[in-house]
């Protein structure tokens, strides 16, 4: 018995942009706000590059690096009208990088939107109710 194909899904990743203009590092239990390191956003690469090889349509959109605006990556939402977003978030930096969820929601409503945090896995009922 064949399986069929699934069907190529868009996602978008996002590292959110900076806290109060400063660098964040997101990644697992390395999550800081680094006035003198910016790291790309590697667990975000390495599931964008899995999904790139299954053949699905990926972008990714690195506002920490890039030193972009909440307003720029909505405009990247809206322009790349994904089925999927996935964001990092820190404790340290919540508040902030929610604002990418409520980006998502706003520009693409139908869109599953999920955020990756390895600290607050373990209250992770209290952050969807943000």
């Amino acid at each position: 018995m064949a399986l069929e194909a699934l069907p190529t899904m868009k996602t978008l990743f996002v590292n959110p942009p900076r806290f109060r203009g400063l660098p964040v590092i997101r990644e697992d239990r390395c999550e800081t706000v680094n006035r003198y390191l910016v790291n790309p956003p590697y667990a975000l690469l390495q599931i964008a590059t899995a999904l790139r090889a299954q053949g699905d349509d990926v972008a990714i959109q690195d506002a920490n690096v890039e030193n972009l605006s909440y307003r720029e990556v909505r405009a990247k939402v809206g322009a790349f009208r994904p089925d999927i977003v996935v964001f990092r978030f820190t404790p340290a930096t919540i508040e902030a990088d929610m604002q990418t969820a409520r980006i998502a929601k706003e520009v693409c409503p139908g869109a599953l939107t999920v955020g990756l945090c390895w600290t607050l896995r373990s209250f992770a009922a209290n952050v969807l109710d943000d």
